[in-house]
């Protein structure tokens, strides 16, 4: 599970590495719009898969309560319980990522759509 979580920030890294590369001076993109959106559906899978397991294991160690009947038992069962709230909070900010990707692909979108037209609108005579 730690190597699908380094996965998925592996994966938010290089595309957010690769937006670095834009210069304000130069307006250099280095990442297209299609690779932010493929990124974000990477990461999407990789978070929905990481969900999923901690779903399965919350299922298993509930199962487990009608036959592993001692305070170690319980003792597991709880200290998962109280983690709880911590596995929904990093989940959803995973969730966030490709939202985020997804938000600048259509930001760079709009731009280049706008400096297309506004092209268009100059005149071609000097």
């Amino acid at each position: 599970m730690d190597n699908m979580i380094r996965n998925v920030s592996n994966a938010v890294g290089a595309a957010m590495k690769t937006i670095s590369g834009l210069s304000v001076s130069n307006c250099t993109i280095k990442v297209s719009s299609e690779v932010l959106l493929q990124k974000s559906t990477e990461v999407t899978n990789q978070v929905k898969r990481i969900k999923g397991y901690f779903e399965e294991l919350r299922n298993l160690l509930e199962k487990t309560e009608a036959y592993w009947i001692s305070e170690r038992g319980d003792g597991i069962r709880q200290e998962y319980i109280s983690k709880q709230d911590e596995i929904t909070r990093i989940v959803k900010r995973l969730e966030e990522h490709p939202i985020d990707l997804v938000n600048i692909a259509q930001n760079y979108s709009a731009t280049e759509l706008k400096i297309q037209e506004t092209i268009q609108s100059l005149p071609t005579a000097l």
